[in-house]
């Protein structure tokens, strides 16, 4: 449920505009070395598993260990392609939404 809930919010921003601080921050990510004691993973990393787990049943969409845009943006900027996906991650028993001929 937490997946489904950060991936909604990416969805969000994906489709936010172009200019927010938000949307900037997707792409920034800052790769110093963590000091003892504290956290081992960055935001960009808790994004890239739940990417992962997301497209796991979807074969065109490999996600890449940098969780490059370019892999998800895509499917992202569909927005009920994208709510679909989300809602199929909380209900694995739900069919897989067809993937979308025409993009935005």
């Amino acid at each position: 449920m937490i997946a489904a809930r950060q991936l909604g919010f990416l969805g969000k921003v994906v489709h936010g505009p172009h200019d927010s601080s938000a949307r900037r921050m997707l792409t920034a990510c800052c790769q110093h070395k963590r000091k003892r004691g504290h956290p081992y993973l960055h935001n960009k990393d808790v994004i890239v598993r739940n990417l992962r787990l997301l497209f796991a049943q979807v074969p065109e969409v490999v996600i890449d260990d940098y969780g490059s845009v370019k892999d998800w943006f895509k499917e992202a900027s569909h927005e009920s392609y994208w709510t679909a996906l989300v809602r199929h991650l909380l209900d694995i028993q739900a069919p897989l939404p067809a993937r979308p001929t025409e993009w935005p």
